[in-house]
């Protein structure tokens, strides 16, 4: 720069500082505070806490995989003298109840998996 640039850019400067209104630091608190309140209700509102009808029925499903598989192994090796009526009846079933259990459960844990995925991204888009 030249000398008449540097000294044109001074006075403007000085010009600049006498009309120009400087916020108190009270007020530049007030400001960074308030943001940060905002940035973390951002956050907050972004998490849902509440189990969804997938979370539940996965969980009735694995419950009852759970219950039902010892019982029925309890069960085919108590009796294996003298079949029960009862768990004669229910034996050829079993299989097919434990293919429609593990089914849903399978179903039930990619679909969860797909929802923590897109939520993932989704988070990662928004630059959370």
């Amino acid at each position: 720069m030249k000398y008449e640039e540097k000294e044109i850019d001074r006075l403007t400067r000085r010009l600049m500082d006498e009309v120009t209104e400087v916020p108190s630091f009270s007020l530049n608190s007030r400001i960074m505070e308030r943001i940060r309140r905002d940035r973390v209700a951002m956050r907050r509102t972004a998490v849902s806490h509440q189990p969804s009808w997938k979370g539940i029925m996965g969980t009735i499903m694995v419950g009852c995989l759970l219950v039902a598989l010892p019982l029925f192994q309890s069960l085919g090796m108590l009796s294996s003298g003298g079949e029960s009526s009862l768990l004669a009846e229910l034996m050829p079933y079993f299989p097919l109840f434990l293919t429609v259990a593990g089914s849903l459960s399978l179903l039930f844990l990619v679909s969860q998996l797909d929802q923590q995925l897109r939520e993932r991204a989704k988070r990662k888009k928004t630059g959370n």
